[in-house]
């Protein structure tokens, strides 16, 4: 009697863990993206426009209202159209296209470009330090003290 009475507390057990299992499982999300072909020969479409919430065709299929942002497509030549402008792009492999429009009209926005360099080293501005000015002794001397207040917000150390 005693072995029946455990068997059958063992075999609900299992039941339930068998449900909680199944339950678990059923608990598992697919990813929604992978890198997989992410160095195919895919390239980039971000479609802006003013007024946003537009409609955004490519060759004929609607791939959203705008703003789209890194929408891939197939690299090559394909037809953008918004409201009743259209325009033909290029999408290159491994790179972004931006578009906007505005006004009926399509804007190309080219990709931030480096400055020019001249021999190796980068064009990039810098700070120029001012020049003393005559007659402006004491002043000169506070304002590189690391104590004097504009530098320190705290205000001045004794």
């Amino acid at each position: 009697m005693q072995r029946k009475k455990l068997f059958f507390i063992l075999l609900a057990l299992s039941a339930v863990c068998a449900l909680f299992n199944t339950g678990l499982q059923a608990q598992l999300i697919e990813p929604t993206r992978s890198l997989y072909g992410a160095s195919d020969g895919a390239g980039i479409l971000n479609v802006l426009s003013e007024p946003p919430e537009m409609e955004v065709r490519l060759d004929g299929n609607v791939i959203g209202k705008t703003p789209v942002y890194s929408a891939r497509f197939p690299s090559g030549s394909h037809l953008l159209r918004i409201q009743d402008s259209e325009t033909a792009i290029h999408l290159e492999a491994g790179k972004t296209t931006s578009i906007s429009w505005f006004k009926g009209s399509f804007i190309e926005i080219p990709e931030t470009a480096k400055l020019p360099t001249e021999t190796g080293k980068d064009l990039q501005p810098s700070l120029s330090k001012p020049k003393p000015d005559e007659g402006q002794g004491d002043r000169q001397d506070t304002a590189k003290d690391p104590f004097y207040w504009p530098l320190n917000p705290r205000g001045p150390i004794h």
